[in-house]
Order: structure tokens, then C-alpha cells, then sequence
């Protein structure tokens, strides 16, 4: 027979064998730490937020746990945030509780004070210079504090600032910058620095600047033999 006349058969296939599908598995729901959209915090808060340390042998994914110089119960007794303590500080400061004023700061803070009017600088270190200067220089020279006003307040990630003022009392033009931290008994202040204007005469409007004629200085210079 002819070699390209004979009919060619396809080799036979045997019969394939189905592979089996591989089990599913088991539909998981996606929760808060997983894919879903998470409500945020203001962008000031996170800032201040993202400062402190994770918390030691804390899990990825692990939202609460608590490290071990922290615990729970401390925590819930001690600012959580940087904004936290510097509201608790403001409180305590035009209340006059001293206790509380001292508990906002770290054992070790540095406080310094700059009068632009005079040029006088102090500092006063740990709680019992703080204390001191509360006592001596704050609270012993303002008064009732009838006339303390603190119109501006802010911060940014671990500091804050605010301005204040007591006119009556000769304290103008003041600004306070905050400086905290985050510590096994929740935020303290680090640093606080202190500016401004202060008259050494009650009721009278302490001045920015020196005084630039020969009146101004014999004024100052009477009122202040008197």
C-alpha cells in the first residue's frame, strides 16, 4: 500500500483521571486590624502619639498591652498623651494645688525663667526649686489671681506653649513653652521655659523694652526707690 495513501490513527488516550480540587478554606472576616478602614485621630494627637516608645514585647497587630513599667491600673491614673498633661498642668496651675502642679513634672525638670524687661534669668531645677519658684515667684506675687488670663494655647508633638498675662500684677506679654515626656508614670514635663515682662510694682504695666530717654529712666528709677 501507498505510504501516504493508508488512513494513520490517532494513538488512543487512556482515560484522565480527575484531580480533586483543594479543600477551600474557611472565609475569614477582616476586622479593625485587618483591611478595614480605621477611624483616625487629629493629626495633632497622632503626632504626639507616634513620640512615645511602642510598648516592650507587644505583638504586631496588638492594639492594647500593656509594657511592663506601665501597667493598666497606672495607666488609667496617669496622662495617656502629651495633651492630657498639659490640660491636667492648667488645671492644677489656676487652681493653686500645688501637689498637683509638682506631680506634672519629672523629679529631674529644669524650669527657666527669662524677664526681657530686666534681663533676669533663673533656673530652678527638680521639684523643690519648681516649687520655690511658684510659691515665691508665681503664686506670691499674682495674688487672687483674679486678673490671670492664658489666651493662646497650643502644641506640637511633645511641647506645648500657651501665653499669658495678669496685667494688674505687672506680668505682661508672657510665653511658656512645655516640653514633656513619656515615663513609666505617663507624661511629665521635662522642660518649661518662661519669657515675658514683669514690673516689680503691683499695678503697673511692665515694659518690653528699656527705657530710651532720660524721663523714662528717672520715672523708673523713682518708682522704684519708693
Amino acid at each position: 500500500s501507498s505510504l501516504f495513501g493508508s488512513s494513520l490513527k490517532a494513538p488512543e488516550r487512556s482515560p484522565q483521571t480527575e484531580r480533586p480540587s483543594p479543600p477551600r478554606r474557611p472565609h475569614v472576616a477582616m476586622g479593625a486590624c485587618a483591611g478595614s478602614a480605621m477611624p483616625t485621630e487629629p493629626a495633632a494627637e497622632r503626632i504626639a502619639e507616634q513620640t512615645a516608645a511602642p510598648p516592650q514585647g507587644a505583638s504586631a497587630g496588638t492594639l492594647l498591652a500593656s509594657s511592663p513599667a506601665k501597667s493598666a491600673d497606672a495607666s488609667a491614673r496617669t496622662p495617656a498623651t502629651a495633651s492630657e498633661a498639659f490640660a491636667e498642668h492648667m488645671q492644677a496651675v489656676f487652681a493653686k494645688d500645688m501637689d498637683k502642679v509638682l506631680k506634672g513634672f519629672a523629679e529631674n525638670a529644669r524650669f527657666r525663667v527669662y524677664w526681657g524687661n530686666t534681663g533676669e534669668f533663673n533656673e530652678y531645677l527638680g521639684h523643690a526649686g519648681i516649687r520655690e519658684w511658684y510659691e515665691n515667684e508665681f503664686y506670691g506675687k499674682l495674688g487672687d489671681m483674679s486678673d490671670l488670663k492664658a489666651p493662646i494655647r497650643g502644641r506640637e508633638e511633645n511641647m506645648c506653649f500657651f501665653a499669658w498675662e495678669a496685667p494688674q500684677r505687672g506680668f505682661t506679654r508672657c510665653f511658656d513653652t512645655v516640653v514633656f515626656e513619656d515615663t513609666a508614670e505617663g507624661w511629665k514635663i521635662k522642660y518649661q521655659n518662661v519669657t515675658g515682662s514683669r514690673d516689680s510694682t503691683v499695678g503697673g504695666v511692665a515694659r518690653s523694652c528699656p527705657p530710651t530717654t532720660a524721663s523714662e529712666a528717672f520715672e523708673e528709677h523713682m518708682q522704684a526707690v519708693f
